[in-house]
């Protein structure tokens, strides 16, 4: 169903995605044909149009799938004033409130536990209802459905509230398009995970409420499959754990009784759906597992713990001096310790127990955590510990540690260091493993247990009483031994990078081509039509907050000196609530001007600034016209044009300043159909450039390095 009283709007990368093309050949599409669909202020195209051209034109040979049709309604909510915590609420909601209807109906399905929805309460009944009393009609049947059934009691109201903000016409064709989407390709748990993606996507401090897939299944593999009880200390919103149920399921597990404890009722609300639609079975704690007694936390084969990082100031007095600390009291302003050891309480006598943790905690000469460590060493109490590379998750950048903890083993007599910080890939926000990763740093561990270790580049085994001779310090690079250099190794990768950055190079010249085109059409002259820029655009100013805090983490900070630094900077991160005015936050596609200093200079703000914080001393612009695009102020800003307006418009010697009155009142050229494709086709052919010089710049760098590496040895005499 896609009805005429809503407009369901995409963007050019996902037209290229339907039409199984890149974003260049939409692009040429839109430059060559006079009847493409037009972009709208936002730079989005109507997808009922789109539709309708690829049809036409032989792009597609059917319609556009449902599920691209619901995700781009969704992805429109915000822009309708719905803001992204509440959208994640209700479609969670939605598609808890769908799968009781399906549920109630259908006898067919070996359910946990049968649901029971009256008629009057289903959905096929309240959509025939008038659009006037459908929200009345819809909070009454989600009260009366959660009343009838205790597990899914605060699943379906919470949510479904968020509905009123919407009109009734457009939350009926959400849900219309939601049905459509799910089919045995798309059940409802699929979408749900995709929901909660697209939901961290928009906040990416989301996700110190769940673990990235790629740790939770290094985690499990660490935990092993032998087991029939599992506890998550800090569920957050269940991932860890449903991923850990559905492993040891799949190895053959007749059941597996789950646990999971956690202090957000928010994020402890998306763990019960997700075991909702997963038709799973949990018992979910609304409590500080820190703060139950010992004696009433399960005894599990297998315990998860992906830890709030920096959690400060985590207990008082009752807890600090409670006796469950065997191993020693942990710091009041660090509950990593403390967390390690409330998992050793909860092991079985043949348990497992896998804790994340923050680098301090494996070598801070702390007195305190020195001692519980070198406590924890001499019951044999530490199995493992696994050195992670740093970006491992969105919200922070700092490497991460998996600990993997076992019951006390007086005889034990080594443990097993793994330093894979070097391993995995690099994206430009965030480091990842793949299954030959989480494969290889597993099986460390396998063979460990057999009394070897194989894999020496990264693994090695340290006896605990040399490990207490330092201090019982963990990290496993302090272990390492100086490894000789193979030279005819290197010289072969030298002779390898050398290939590749001479294709490459090759590669770059040819984008440069691309774009270094003669322009022999009257068109491409400048503009007879300009007006002021406030004309055309939203211009909000950055606000300075005087008690604004920086900090390790944190919302992302973009200001002077980020767009003057051209992302050479390193980030910095800011309390978003400490803040004395209303924060300005950055949109993708967003342009980010500098007011101060290097005026004039400016960025295009990536998913990657999403959410960030604009700083004082900077501007944000974003089009309001379907004269101009994003693109095409971007370009005008590199211009000459442009930069010599801003020269006679900046004021001040030792800080040139340019006032928001300046920036409002410079004139921008209207350009012509033409030319919004071309700069929006320009835009991208000079982001691939870029990306080839990063590539090229990073294989000169290892080149440098292998050839230091070659000229020592040479000098060592190990040539």
């Amino acid at each position: 169903m896609r009805g005429a009283f809503s407009r369901t709007t995409i963007d050019i990368g996902q037209i290229a995605e339907i039409a199984k093309v890149g974003r260049s050949a939409v692009g040429n599409w839109r430059k060559r044909h006079v009847d493409f669909p037009v972009q709208d202020p936002s730079g989005r195209f109507d997808l009922i149009e789109v539709e309708k051209w690829l049809i036409e034109n032989g792009k597609i040979d059917s319609r556009i799938p449902s599920e691209v049709a619901f995700w781009s309604l969704v992805d429109s909510l915000p822009r309708l004033g719905l803001r992204a915590d509440a959208t994640i609420r209700l479609l969670v909601s939605l598609l808890v409130f769908l799968e009781a209807c399906e549920q109630s109906l259908d006898s067919s399905h070996q359910r946990v536990s049968d649901v029971t929805v009256r008629e009057q309460d289903q959905w096929g009944h309240l959509k025939r209802v008038p659009l006037k009393k459908l929200y009345q009609e819809l909070f009454r049947a989600a009260k009366h459905i959660e009343e009838a059934n205790p597990k899914l009691d605060g699943l379906l109201v919470d949510g479904l509230v968020e509905a009123a903000a919407l009109p009734g016409k457009l939350f009926v064709e959400l849900v219309e398009n939601l049905e459509a989407s799910t089919d045995e390709a798309n059940p409802r748990l699929a979408l749900f995970n995709i929901a909660i993606s697209w939901a961290r996507k928009l906040d990416r401090f989301r996700g110190m409420w769940s673990t990235p897939p790629h740790i939770a299944e290094l985690m499990i593999n660490l935990a092993g499959n032998n087991g029939e009880t599992v506890c998550d200390l800090a569920c957050g919103e269940g991932g860890l754990l449903s991923s850990a149920a559905l492993s040891l399921q799949s190895h053959g597990a007749p059941s597996v009784k789950l646990f999971g404890y956690d202090i957000a009722e928010s994020a402890l609300r998306i763990a019960r759906s997700r075991f909702f639609l997963q038709s799973a079975v949990a018992s979910f704690h609304l409590t500080d597992s820190l703060r139950v007694p010992h004696e009433k936390l399960p005894q599990a084969d297998i315990v998860l713990c992906d830890t709030p990082l920096g959690m400060n100031n985590w207990g008082d007095a009752a807890i600090y001096l409670d006796e469950r600390w065997r191993f020693g009291v942990p710091p009041r302003n660090k509950a990593d310790l403390a967390w390690m050891q409330l998992a050793i309480q909860c092991l079985s006598d043949s348990g497992r127990a896998v804790v994340s943790t923050s680098p301090s905690s494996v070598s801070s000469s702390s007195g305190r955590e020195q001692a519980i460590r070198k406590a924890m060493l001499e019951q044999g109490v530490i199995k493992a510990v696994i050195q992670l590379p740093g970006r491992m998750r969105a919200e922070t950048s700092i490497p991460i540690f998996l600990w993997v903890l076992q019951p006390p083993r007086p005889d034990a007599d080594s443990v097993l260091l793994v330093d894979a910080s070097n391993m995995g890939t690099t994206s430009r926000s965030q480091h990842s493993f793949n299954l030959e990763d989480i494969s290889r740093i597993a099986c460390t561990l396998q063979t460990f247990e057999l009394g070897k270790v194989e894999d020496t580049e990264i693994a090695q085994i340290v006896s605990i009483a040399d490990i207490l001779q330092r201090d019982a310090v963990l990290e496993p690079k302090v272990y390492r031994p100086i490894s000789g250099v193979d030279t005819n190794e290197v010289r072969c990768r030298s002779e390898e990078i050398r290939s590749h950055m001479s294709v490459a190079s090759e590669g770059i010249a040819e984008a440069v081509g691309q774009v270094l085109v003669s322009r022999d059409s009257a068109g491409d002259g400048p503009p007879k039509i300009t007006c002021a820029l406030e004309e055309v655009t939203e211009i909000y100013l950055g606000a300075r907050g005087a008690e604004r805090e920086l900090m390790d983490q944190g919302t992302l900070l973009i200001g002077i000196r980020e767009v003057s630094g051209d992302g050479a900077c390193p980030p910095r991160y800011v309390a978003k609530e400490s803040a004395l005015r209303q924060v300005v936050e950055i949109q993708e596609n967003d342009v980010v001007i500098a007011l101060r200093g290097s005026t004039g200079r400016s960025i295009l703000a990536t998913s990657e600034h999403a959410g960030a914080v604009l700083d004082h001393g900077c501007a944000l612009i974003r089009p309001t016209s379907s004269q101009v695009t994003v693109s095409w102020i971007y370009l005008w800003m590199q211009s000459t044009q442009f930069q010599d307006q801003v020269t006679r418009s900046t004021t001040g010697v030792t800080m040139p300043i340019l006032s928001m009155r300046a920036l409002r009142e410079l004139r921008v050229p209207i350009p012509m159909v033409e030319q919004l494709a071309e700069a929006e086709q320009l835009v991208g052919v000079f982001g691939d450039a870029l990306d080839r010089v990063t590539a090229l710049q990073s294989d000169l760098t290892e080149l440098r390095q292998l050839e230091v590496e070659l000229l020592v040895a040479h000098d060592c005499g190990s040539a």
